[in-house]
């Protein structure tokens, strides 16, 4: 609809979103999103959730996201408090009080009971069940009933609701209503249909006051046990976690059969949020002083009780997005004009945090850019040419290099021999500029150097045959900026010379002298006035007795440095000093004033050059996706190189339900033309399966050739995809095509009774149902984009194939609306 501009749109006031916590499913999440980003302005927004934690967060995302205010109106606390047990032994013992405290002795004691009872031994099935047996007998006998079961299987949900044969909790009365409604609701279904086993053996249960839910169920037969529940008709119900989504109907008490369940992965406890979605359940508003909730440990118990107390008081799971792109998404927003892709991602909730700073980055870029205009112009002296921005960045080069050595410098075999205490070491101080020092530690793990250094009196400046990349009196005051700061541990002044004990930064380190002294570095590093004398007379002797120029080590040779990096590391070193002493700016008396210039330029420049990608389309997290989606679609000839949408992306914004890239190539392959309706249905139906079935179906030959086809066509899709840098495994890709309900579909195509196809496959009535559901909406897809190409013959085939999955219980209407 909002794709499209449907002009329903214009007359929606108000859109409800219920449960938006809904937002963290990693498949839905992207529509929730996409739905608040494109919604128009004039149409109003509530959003309702009872675990949200990072709440305004999200709310600042909607404001901004949409321009409008939003109000934040939460509850503290629960109108029905909840207390918390946990059952072993046949005992129930509190473990969280309603005013949420955590009794940990309580747990303590429970774990003991626990122990002594299993002595390590796994519990048999028959204890479990007894255990069960009595539980809700006592239950019942303190009125706590109606109680909702959760457990995280839909085979064990079934088997504990059969272990309750033997118990009756309904009076002769709630009896008759509950055959008299059971039986009004199916009579709507065909007399073949009312006898199916499930339809059967759930109306035994629920006269009994038990019931079922989860996603095996018939819709129908769902439907009726969601209205008896509500009606207090269903005493206790056994139910998946996904009765707890979105279905509002509390329960006097919760009970978790075990507080664990399988991720996909494996299994792990419950996480906050989804214990506290659950446990919510329990406490009916109006009816019930406290809602009580009730955790079995019946063959499992927690390692700590801290990871019960996690459970049961942590905070919820963040709101975080789940925005993705998707083909069908580009291509429809490709087409719609008031849109562009980049905004769309820019908008999505993955970007709010860097999308909150845009108005504070806007203001440094322009605070920049005043300052860059302020700056004032380089010049030269020689000529109308500056180059002192090339020899700044000539520098910056050969210093990325010097560091790059100095890395491999550390970890050399010559390294922790000739870096001795004593020894004499040319460094460059951020104060002192260039000097000279004496070592008094090598610290090699964390490569800083602590040193005694004095102060340049100005006549070092052609002492060393090494040069700063200047031989100007005054040292070079803008240097690369190091992660750590010097760390003064002592300084003074000996006549009118100044020194510090300071711990520097190894790349401060520029040479190492062929000279060591041989002077108490315990006391020097103490600041004994006498070993400090001793160390400035010492050093100033060595420059006046060296005749102008002081040995240095060979930084290769004399380290024993052979590894190829920290070679042409040095040696692009070099290469560039040279460059740096042919310069004209290098004897420039003007050199430190336009040196320091051109490092604020540099700086600024590339300050502006980060917040100007910070602002803009090239920040977007998700556009390396994008662009590498729009290649595919581009080699596939469903938008050409101006992103303008051709026939196929026309065709191609017609799929939801299906895989979008596969669904359109086997319609513009005509793949599906030549086929009966039955066998399209059974092709379609591999996109939408979502649920595995060891038992491979029987397939005419003319539906097996047609699938090979089709698996064959979304391998080479897989690798296009994976060409053009997606993440996109090839036989993954094709391997998504799921063959378990081929069989099903045909003969379903083709009028068999519902309780035949059921014969064919492990997989529950209520997985088939949504199937085939789905798969209809999917042929509605598929004859639109027949009619958008002009092949009548699809178009005609694809009707077909929707009114003969269109029958009988599948397609039921819902309680709800009656």
């Amino acid at each position: 609809m909002l794709y499209k501009g449907a002009d329903l749109v214009r007359d929606i006031e108000w859109v409800i979103f219920d449960e938006v916590h809904y937002i963290n499913d990693p498949e839905r999440g992207v529509v929730w999103e996409e739905t608040i980003i494109m919604l128009p302005e004039h149409v109003n927004i509530i959003l309702l959730s009872a675990s949200v934690p990072n709440v305004n967060e999200f709310a600042d995302w909607v404001g901004r996201t949409k321009r409008k205010k939003v109000f934040v109106v939460a509850t503290a606390k629960r109108p029905v408090p909840l207390e918390h047990h946990l059952y072993t032994c046949r005992e129930r013992i509190k473990i969280l009080d309603d005013s949420g405290t955590f009794l940990a002795d309580s747990f303590f004691a429970t774990k003991k009971m626990f122990q002594e009872k299993t002595k390590g031994q796994r519990i048999s099935d028959k204890t479990i069940q007894s255990e069960w047996v009595h539980l809700v007998k006592e239950l019942e006998k303190e009125s706590q009933l109606p109680v909702v079961c959760f457990i995280f299987s839909r085979k064990k949900v079934d088997e504990c609701a059969d272990n309750m044969r033997t118990l009756d909790l309904t009076t002769g009365v709630e009896k008759s209503q509950i055959q008299v409604f059971v039986n009004q609701c199916v009579s709507r279904l065909s007399p073949c249909d009312r006898q199916l086993p499930q339809v059967m053996r759930v109306k035994e249960m629920l006269l009994r006051g038990f019931g079922v839910h989860h996603a095996g169920l018939l819709p129908i037969i769902k439907e009726i046990v969601e209205m008896l529940f509500s009606q207090s008709l269903v005493k206790v119900l056994f139910a998946t976690e996904t009765f707890a989504m979105g279905v509002n109907m509390p329960a006097r008490t919760v009970i978790f059969q075990k507080p664990r369940k399988h991720d996909g992965k494996d299994f792990r406890d419950l996480n906050p949020s989804e214990y506290q979605q659950m446990s919510g359940r329990a406490g009916r508003r109006g009816l019930d002083k406290k809602g009580m909730v009730i955790i079995l440990t019946l063959d499992y118990f927690f390692e700590d009780h801290m990871d019960l107390k996690k459970m049961l008081t942590g905070s919820p799971q963040r709101l975080e997005s789940k925005f993705r792109l998707t083909y069908a998404m580009l291509v429809n927003l490709l087409r719609v004009e008031d849109f562009r892709v980049e905004d769309i991602l820019r908008r999505s909730f993955s970007e709010a945090s860097i999308q909150k700073l845009v108005p504070q980055q806007s203001e440094l870029r322009k605070l920049a850019k005043e300052k860059f205009e302020k700056l004032g112009k380089l010049t030269c002296i020689y000529d109308e040419f500056p180059a002192i921005e090339e020899y700044y960045e000539t520098y910056l080069a050969s210093e990325e290099h010097f560091s790059k050595f100095r890395e491999s410098f550390l970890e050399s075999p010559g390294a922790k021999t000739q870096l001795s205490a004593g020894r004499v070491l040319l460094v460059q101080d951020p104060v002192f500029g260039r000097c000279l020092g004496l070592l008094i530690r090598f610290f090699s793990t964390d490569k800083n150097i602590r040193m005694f250094l004095m102060s340049n009196d100005g006549n070092q400046s052609q002492l060393f045959g090494y040069s700063f990349y200047n031989n100007a009196d005054t040292p070079i005051k803008k240097q690369p900026p190091l992660q750590k700061p010097e760390k003064i541990h002592r300084e003074g002044e000996y006549g009118n010379t100044k020194w510090k004990i300071v711990e520097l930064n190894v790349l401060r380190l520029r040479k190492v002298c062929k000279d060591k002294l041989t002077i108490d570095v315990q006391q020097l590093e103490n600041g004994d006035n006498g070993v400090v004398s001793v160390a400035i007379n010492s050093l100033n002797k060595l420059t006046q007795t060296k005749s102008g120029t002081l040995t240095v080590l060979d930084d290769i040779k004399d380290f024993k440095i052979s590894t190829i990096d920290a070679v042409e590391a040095f040696s692009s070193f070099q290469e560039l000093e040279q460059e740096l002493k042919k310069s004209k700016c290098h004897n420039c008396p003007q050199l430190e004033q336009q040196f320091n210039l051109a490092a604020d330029r540099h700086a600024l420049k590339k300050k502006l050059q980060q917040l100007s990608h910070t602002l803009s389309d090239e920040n977007v997290m998700l556009l390396p996706e994008f662009q590498k989606r729009v290649r595919v679609l581009e080699t596939l000839n469903y938008i050409d190189s101006n992103r303008t949408v051709l026939l196929k992306g026309r065709v191609m914004c017609e799929i939801n339900s299906l895989d979008e890239l596969l669904a359109s190539e086997l319609i513009f392959h005509n793949i599906l033309t030549d086929l009966e309706p039955q066998e399209i249905l059974a092709i379609l139906s591999t996109m939408i399966c979502p649920d595995k079935d060891d038992n491979r179906p029987t397939l005419t030959p003319v539906v097996q050739k047609t699938f090979d086809i089709v698996k064959d066509m979304a391998y080479k899709l897989g690798e296009l995809q994976y060409e053009h840098g997606l993440d996109v495994d090839p036989q993954e890709y094709a391997n998504k095509l799921n063959m378990a309900l081929m069989e099903v579909v045909y003969e379903w195509a083709m009028g068999t009774a519902f309780a035949d196809i059921m014969n064919l496959t492990l997989i529950p009535e209520g997985s088939i149902v949504r199937a085939i559901t789905r798969l209809d909406v999917g042929c509605n897809e598929v004859k639109n984009c027949a009619r958008i190409i002009g092949n009548t013959s699809l178009f005609h085939k694809m009707e077909i194939a929707s009114q003969k999955i269109k029958r009988d219980i599948v397609f039921a209407a819902s309680l709800y609306v009656q």
